[in-house]
């Protein structure tokens, strides 16, 4: 039973160390002309004292005959990856950001996978993503000062907030699936039902 609590222990500890959130980002580009060119820009910065974090774009996708390169065209700080698969960036910098070459069409969406760091930390950091124009300056579909389409941020203990500064932009959050715990919890109750051992150790009350 002491290796039993221990593989339990361990599965929480998982669980609490791998906290964080997903959200789905949609971005209705129809008002841009379809085939012109531009930027799809990603930026994950901490704030002061922020603990380690870490945003993963993934599942990007463009609307035909949109396209993109895959690979980005302009990297800053702690960025790894590219859209095609995985692009990551690590609030360990004071900048970290991409920009990454596509051709418009209606629409394009991608998943932002956020891990935050474990307990409290004294700031949180924030992940923002817009449009640019081709001359990689220019904001496109936003009068956000900072050029962002919405926001994706969490504070020192890591409660998420969202926000959208374009009617253009949708972000919906996705509850993650801690698959890992759940695969530990199920081959536990293996165990037990192999060693015919109680689940409850307590006597039901008559």
């Amino acid at each position: 039973m002491k290796t039993i609590r221990y593989c339990l222990l361990m599965a929480f500890s998982h669980l609490a160390l791998s906290a964080g959130a997903i959200y789905n980002v949609v971005i209705d580009t129809s008002a841009l002309t379809t085939g012109s060119t531009g930027y799809l820009y990603l930026q994950f910065n901490p704030g002061l004292s922020a603990g380690p974090a870490s945003a993963a774009v993934t599942l990007f996708n463009i609307a035909a005959p949109g396209s993109f390169t895959g690979l980005p065209t302009i990297t800053d700080g702690d960025v790894t990856g590219n859209l095609s698969t995985s692009l990551v960036l690590n609030n360990t910098g004071a900048l970290n950001d991409s920009l990454n070459a596509v051709v418009f069409s209606t629409m394009m969406s991608f998943r932002v996978t956020v891990t935050t760091p474990p307990g409290i930390a004294t700031a949180g950091s924030l992940f923002g993503f817009g449009l640019l124009s081709n001359d990689q300056i220019t904001p496109l579909l936003t009068s956000d000062p900072d050029g962002f389409l919405g926001t994706i941020s969490f504070d020192g203990t890591n409660a998420f907030t969202t926000k959208t500064t374009s009617s253009a932009a949708s972000i919906s959050s996705t509850i993650p699936e801690p698959s890992y715990v759940i695969g530990v919890f199920l081959a536990l109750i293996m165990i037990l039902w192999k060693r015919r051992l109680p689940i409850f150790t307590t006597s039901p009350r008559l």
